[in-house]
């Protein structure tokens, strides 16, 4: 257990984290505008649904789109300075 609590600390207290779980919020509620109430928070087990979604033409998923669009507008996401291993 005390081998994982830096770990964790480091995932609770992690920018690059915060910021690219915020964009999958930002991305969901602009998916289902219109539909539903913005969303305030996401599930973890939601996030499968990245993966799972994909474009009219079956070549992009979310995911793909949630890199490039990340990789463009906050990089240090995609380079972490810290390392979860």
């Amino acid at each position: 257990v005390m081998t994982l609590w830096p770990h964790g600390l480091q995932v609770q207290t992690s920018p690059q984290l915060r910021l690219l779980l915020h964009t999958v919020l930002q991305l969901g509620n602009t998916l289902n505008a219109g539909r539903r109430q913005p969303s305030s928070g996401i599930r973890l087990s939601s996030l499968r649904k990245l993966a799972d979604t994909r474009s009219f033409d079956g070549s992009t998923t979310l995911v793909h789109y949630l890199v490039a669009l990340l990789s463009q507008s906050a990089p240090e996401v995609r380079s972490p300075k810290h390392s979860f291993a």
